[in-house]
């Protein structure tokens, strides 16, 4: 398949690093607000439900730092609370619209939850990689790859490309193995053998419910 409908040969074309890379609004924090920054996303990602209110809080005071929306929007996910993370998530998006990670986790709620792919491209760009997305960068943190190209991923699994979807598995396990992503994006694109075995039993029950109101 061409690099024009995949990207695949285009990741070349970037430098990945695995140092921080900081928006501008991150520079301008009290160095004590930046350094709480890790533990305070390692919070969110346990689901504590205590970091929500500081998130909330460090939000309302930074408001253009997008990085305190998204951590929120992980804390909001964790602690299982759904609408409020589907809706923060849009919100992010409308905010920070040249923030990648605003873009990707939009992007996927439309994947996952609204069976939408023609919405989750275009919140991608409509660009098939990074550098077409943003042409004045040359260098992206590891995690911006690994966000960015999953979600491309699952947008081509979605659409039928499902052998551009699993080059582009295979290109980021490569990069990092181990990452949530990654193994994410395998589970979703790669169903077990129970969910193999399962798909022509479901088929047959939803016809034959169509079958039983006709």
């Amino acid at each position: 398949m061409s690099n024009k409908t995949d990207g695949a040969a285009n990741i070349s074309s970037i430098t990945i690093t695995y140092d921080a890379i900081n928006p501008p609004g991150l520079n301008k924090l009290p160095l004590k607000v930046k350094e709480a920054l890790p533990i305070l996303y390692e919070r969110a990602q346990r689901g504590d439900k205590l970091v929500i209110q500081e998130l909330e809080a460090l939000w309302s005071q930074y408001p253009k730092v997008p990085n305190f929306s998204n951590y929120l929007s992980v804390a909001y996910d964790r602690s299982g609370q759904r609408d409020k993370t589907e809706a923060l998530l849009e919100e992010s998006y409308r905010r920070y619209p040249n923030y990648l990670f605003a873009r990707t986790n939009y992007a996927l709620i439309c994947l996952t939850r609204h069976q939408d792919p023609k919405k989750a491209f275009k919140i991608l760009g409509g660009v098939h990689d990074l550098k077409a997305l943003y042409p004045r960068r040359n260098m992206f943190h590891i995690t911006e790859v690994l966000s960015f190209y999953s979600t491309l991923a699952l947008y081509y699994h979605a659409i039928g490309k499902k052998e551009a979807s699993w080059r582009w598995y295979e290109i980021l396990k490569e990069l990092d193995p181990d990452h949530h992503l990654v193994k994410q994006l395998k589970r979703k694109i790669k169903p077990s053998l129970m969910q193999r075995l399962l798909k022509p039993l479901i088929k047959w029950a939803q016809n034959k419910a169509a079958e039983d109101k006709s």
